[in-house]
């Protein structure tokens, strides 16, 4: 509840006229006289995605993608049901089943199962590869 009403207070949640404009918004760092250049973003909205992946509860330890539920808000549950988003590409999927673990769905539509909510070391390389070996990942919520 206490991070909530901190977030609320911050950055993308608070309504442009208390900020007398738009709160933040990606911009470039393109000069006037170059052409196209890279891109930037400012640090808030860095701190709000990096936020977000804290807020659904993956993070990466060891090599090893995690997942964990206690910051996930039920709200977010499509249906109350399923909470959907990506991750290095790779659809990942929060679905309240009274199961527990992961399902790993390949593209070629082998499965492969995990107990609890840690990738190995093999899976999480392939979801950082971007290959696309890997259709979809199922985190089971009891």
């Amino acid at each position: 509840a206490h991070y909530a009403a901190v977030k609320a207070g911050i950055g993308a949640h608070k309504q442009p006229d208390n900020y007398g404009s738009f709160p933040f918004d990606p911009y470039s760092h393109t000069p006037s006289m170059a052409g196209v250049q890279q891109p930037g973003m400012t640090g808030q909205v860095k701190e709000d995605i990096i936020n977000r992946f804290f807020e659904l509860g993956v993070s990466v330890q060891d090599g090893r993608i995690t997942f964990k539920q206690d910051m996930l808000d039920a709200k977010e549950f499509v249906g109350g049901r399923e909470l959907k988003f990506t991750y290095c590409a790779v659809p990942m999927i929060y679905r309240k089943d009274g199961q527990s673990g992961i399902e790993v769905r390949y593209a070629d539509g082998k499965t492969q199962p995990f107990a609890g909510y840690e990738l190995d070391g093999k899976t999480s390389g392939e979801v950082f590869a971007r290959n696309k070996n890997i259709q979809s990942i199922t985190i089971h919520l009891s």
